[in-house]
């Protein structure tokens, strides 16, 4: 243990780490939007890149769930603060607002009927959760009014929310929108009518939320087999055919990744959960000690000169000791657990969703495509039906103006097909830069944490360890305090004593000393 307990202090730069990770350990869960790294750690590597910076930053945070109501009419709020200078925002400053889960999706279908055709990529669509809104709607927690952020789901769902409102307010052209603009300066800006289509409340809305997603996952399956049969028809953007293999290749690398970080942080809470049992269990066969008086004197005493009748009493004050060590390593992995979660299982599960909706942009783009295909279809048909006219020397001033028309249509849908692509080009380069800087920050940072974490377990067994000295026959604890009962303390003066009393001694046996 004092050889690992050394590698540990070798590897780990507890200097540079513990005033880095000091407030991400001291805080639980460990559930928050972490600093910049790059500001932590002062290295240029980890800083943004400069293309996705803002000259005037809008910063966002999702904070304080709260329960409001009981039953099936009970639902959730989130307090939404923002942080601007922005001059088409009407708060000096920043503000404070409360919005509903509803809210969140009406902003999000707003933001889609205006962008979506535009080819700018939107952020992942809020997740609609059945059983966690039934166990929220009929859970006895919080009551009204009462703080929700205890609960696993309404603390992933306010993850989920933040970086959604995050990829808005740092998109070039999102952050701009009044309807985001009224969201977050007014609580309801954006309702529930005005979005077309929310959550609902009460047992109605749960059953809309089900059948929606039932709906959407029979369609989701059949909708992407079509979509890339029909991407070798209808594609003849050789970028494009390159973008499609690209989002092949990454989604087949971020989900086994995001499939592999799950089961970890899955792993660390089943061995938390079941390190903080056998802590307990320990803890209560320590407090049926043989000898209470012993142990009680024992516990705060490091004499090691106990009598043998002792040796039960100093084994249950071990055994009280490892519980504690044992308690103490399970909420460090119960730590961890969150950390990985919190930075990157949800920033992967983000990613993967942002793969879909740079699909889903694509999608609009080819349907853009067949538009513009149509629209050509039918100034053709216009046309023939002018030469038919001519023939027949028939007025053409109706037949005229249907082709300007037709003219005109393909026009608009050959500039929107054509901006949608640039857009896209453009996002998809954007989406890759941002991918990798989130990414990358959250495996730092969660490497770290586990760094820092390894550690204060070494930390932990090592401050455990005289405890297993003092109970092991043959511990150097033991064997020093016979070489000391023998040949008293190890010093000049004991020595030289030692040596006259053996000179004097009828039956003088050899003895060596060792330095």
């Amino acid at each position: 243990m004092e050889d690992i307990s050394a590698d540990m202090l070798v590897t780990v730069n507890q200097s540079s780490l513990e005033p880095q990770l000091a407030e991400v350990t001291a805080t639980a869960p460990i559930l928050t939007r972490q600093p910049e790294l790059s500001q932590a750690t002062g290295d240029s590597r980890l800083a943004k890149p400069a293309s996705l910076c803002h000259e005037q930053p809008l910063q966002v945070s999702v904070m304080r769930p709260q329960k409001k109501g009981d039953g099936m009419s009970a639902y959730v709020v989130y307090t939404v603060n923002h942080s601007t200078k922005l001059e088409h925002f009407s708060s000096s400053g920043g503000g404070s607002v409360t919005h509903r889960f509803s809210d969140f999706l009406a902003l999000w279908e707003r933001l889609r009927d205006r962008y979506a055709s535009e080819g700018v990529v939107l952020p992942p669509k809020p997740e609609k959760s059945i059983i966690g809104a039934a166990k929220v709607k009929l859970g006895s927690g919080g009551g009204a009014g009462g703080v929700a952020n205890d609960d696993e789901f309404v603390e992933r769902r306010r993850g989920e929310l933040e970086r959604f409102l995050t990829y808005c307010c740092e998109h070039p052209r999102l952050r701009l929108d009044a309807d985001l603009c009224d969201f977050l300066e007014r609580p309801g800006a954006v309702s529930v009518a005005a979005g077309g289509s929310g959550s609902g409340s009460g047992l109605g809305g749960v059953l809309r939320a089900f059948t929606s997603a039932v709906a959407a996952a029979g369609g989701g399956a059949s909708g992407s087999s079509s979509a890339s049969g029909s991407k070798a028809e209808e594609e003849s953007d050789p970028w494009f055919e390159e973008l499609y293999c690209r989002l092949q290749q990454q989604e087949s690398s971020l989900r086994p990744w995001h499939a592999a970080a799950s089961r970890l942080a899955t792993k660390r809470r089943d061995y938390a959960r079941q390190a903080h049992q056998l802590a307990a269990s320990m803890a209560r066969a320590a407090a049926i000690a043989e000898f209470p008086a012993e142990a009680a004197a024992l516990s705060g005493s490091s004499d090691s000169s106990e009598p043998d009748g002792c040796h039960s009493a100093r084994l249950m004050v071990a055994f009280g000791r490892l519980a504690e060590t044992e308690d103490r390593i399970a909420s460090l992995q119960a730590a961890q657990a969150e950390c990985e979660f919190a930075e990157l299982c949800e920033q992967l599960r983000h990613h993967l969703a942002m793969l879909e909706s740079l699909r889903s942009a694509c999608h609009e783009r080819r349907r853009l495509r067949r538009c513009q295909a149509d629209a050509e279809a039918g100034l053709s048909r216009r046309r023939e039906e002018r030469v038919k006219l001519e023939r027949a020397g028939r007025d053409l001033t109706l037949c005229e103006t249907q082709i300007a028309e037709a003219e005109a249509a393909v026009d608009r849908c050959r500039s929107d097909f054509e901006s949608a692509s640039a857009a896209i080009k453009s996002e998809s380069d954007r989406i890759d830069l941002l991918r990798g800087f989130e990414l990358r920050s959250a495996l730092l940072c969660s490497m770290e944490h586990q760094l820092l974490q390894q550690q204060q377990v070494a930390d932990a067994w090592q401050q455990f360890l005289p405890e297993a000295h003092k109970i092991s026959p043959n511990s150097p604890g033991e064997r020093a305090a016979r070489r000391s009962k023998r040949y008293g303390l190890v010093d000049a003066d004991k020595l030289e004593m030692q040596r006259l009393g053996d000179e004097d001694d009828d039956d003088d046996e050899d003895i060596t000393v060792f330095d």
